[in-house]
């Protein structure tokens, strides 16, 4: 019997340690996926704003370029018909009234470009101070798919055994610390035990739901193996819960 006793607890220490070790490599392996997690997202949010300001400086520049050749070919339009007028007589009213007509058409259509370049200049203001905003509204969706790209590896679980000593352990200390504490014989509530339980001392985590923090549901069930082995007493007064250290 005795000799089983000891094989179990060699089982559990072997199991325990094994289970440090894989929580060791998932740590590391969660802090590297998260350094590259990091690292992805602040690399494509200052890509895509350098594109949305590239892609809007890119349009305005075309339209400017554009525009300005058609000034400048309007320009030269104009200028051959007023040197076409200069060196028409007197006596040349319908062929001066259409190089008229050009040089006004002319006028028209580069006064219009030029509208066209100041407008496309404030299209540009207007895209790039908005570029901060639509980074923003793409980090969400970058985000999604750099988290897949670098997926966390999977927290390790340990072993039933394992699991079933840790929480007896962390029981002890929690049935330790209320005889310390408040002594035998005295009504606790729940309330009372979690103000004063010190959660930097007994690992909570290793009971379900393990990662939620300790309530009052929490620690009523952490506390039914006390009560269930006697050494906690639970009574029900005024329909008012109190556990007893025995």
């Amino acid at each position: 019997m005795q000799r089983e006793a000891e094989e179990k607890e060699q089982r559990i220490q072997n199991a325990q340690a094994e289970y440090e070790a894989a929580m060791a490599q998932w740590r590391n392996q969660t802090e590297k996926a998260e350094r590259d997690r990091k690292r992805a997202l602040e690399q494509r949010l200052k890509q895509e704003e350098k594109n949305l300001r590239d892609e809007a400086t890119q349009r305005r520049n075309a339209a400017v370029r554009e525009n300005n050749r058609i000034i400048a070919e309007q320009e030269k339009l104009r200028k051959n018909a007023e040197q076409t007028i200069s060196g028409l007589g007197a006596l040349k009213l319908v062929e001066k009234a259409r190089q008229k007509k050009m040089i006004r058409e002319a006028e028209e259509a580069i006064a219009s470009a030029k509208a066209a370049q100041k407008a496309a200049e404030e299209a540009c203001t207007k895209e790039l101070s908005e570029v901060e905003e639509k980074v923003a509204n793409a980090k969400i969706h970058i985000q999604a798919e750099i988290e897949q790209t670098y997926p966390l590896p999977e927290k390790p679980k340990m072993s039933p055994e394992v699991e079933c000593s840790l929480r007896a352990g962390e029981q002890e200390k929690l049935y330790k610390f209320l005889t310390r504490q408040f002594g035998f014989g005295k009504n606790l509530t729940l309330q009372s035990i979690l103000e004063t339980v010190p959660q930097d001392y007994i690992d909570f985590s290793v009971f379900d739901p393990k990662d939620e923090p300790l309530t009052i549901r929490k620690l009523a069930s952490v506390m039914k193996p006390l009560v269930d082995s006697g050494r906690v007493i639970k009574l029900t007064e005024k329909r008012r819960i109190y556990y007893v250290i025995a």
